[in-house]
């Protein structure tokens, strides 16, 4: 193997060296947003709750205030009804007919303030959970920021001495061989070089001419691709 070609070899390790980097980062990036996207739905619903809580609270307030007023004009009326010194039986009678709808109101109103009552409670309960799974989800959350943050630092080091590695290997390539290597490589996807397995291409798996090996042994001058990928071919 000439020297130039061993150069086109540390070449296609440094992108292989880059391509995994850059999965990596993507990987973890993917991560972060699924931590995001779920930190995110968890403080969407504690909000909805807090809301949800807050409107049923009003309502109890009100229904409330609704049902001391009953209480009160009960009372009161209860009062008139039993030191009325009336003896009018119409009026006695209207008073105590407004006595009883409003007792019945009343115990309606009951009904209504607890079933409220149970509904807040309720509420609040799953409020508190959602508040735990909150800060759970921001501890993540904070955690795969911090990591992801981490190895982004540490791969743009490593990313940049690729890059001056690589600049520097090129600067010692013939022109013609570094054409035939980026073609490779674009073509490849990212692979510009195959090695040969029994006279087959290792990653498409087409079969090497004869002529092909004979030169690929004699480390000639001369880069030799495959016939059917296109990529740089090199003996094992």
């Amino acid at each position: 193997m000439t020297n130039e070609l061993k150069l086109l070899c540390e070449l296609q390790l440094l992108q292989d060296k880059e391509n995994e980097i850059k999965k990596k980062l993507n990987e973890t990036n993917k991560s972060l947003s699924e931590v995001r996207h779920d930190f995110k739905k968890i403080n969407d619903e504690r909000n909805r709750l807090s809301k949800e809580l807050k409107d049923k609270k009003n309502i109890l307030q009100d229904k409330d205030l609704e049902l001391q007023t009953l209480y009160e004009n009960i009372k009161k009326h209860e009062k008139e009804l039993f030191s009325s010194k009336t003896s009018n039986p119409k009026f006695l009678t209207e008073l105590e007919n407004k006595i009883k709808e409003m007792k019945t109101l009343k115990d309606k109103s009951e009904e209504v303030v607890f079933e409220i009552m149970n509904e807040v409670d309720k509420l609040e309960k799953k409020f508190k959970e959602e508040i735990i799974e909150l800060n759970k989800a921001q501890l993540e959350l904070d955690k795969v920021e911090k990591e992801y943050k981490d190895l982004e630092e540490n791969c743009k080091k490593i990313l940049e001495e690729i890059d001056s590695r690589r600049k520097k290997i090129r600067e010692e390539i013939n022109s013609d061989y570094i054409k035939t290597f980026d073609k490779a490589l674009m073509i490849g996807q990212g692979k510009a070089i195959s090695k040969v397995e029994i006279d087959r291409c290792s990653v498409c798996g087409t079969n090497i001419p004869l002529a092909s090996l004979q030169k690929l042994k004699k480390s000639t001058d001369s880069l030799i691709t495959c016939e059917n990928c296109g990529r740089i071919l090199v003996l094992d």
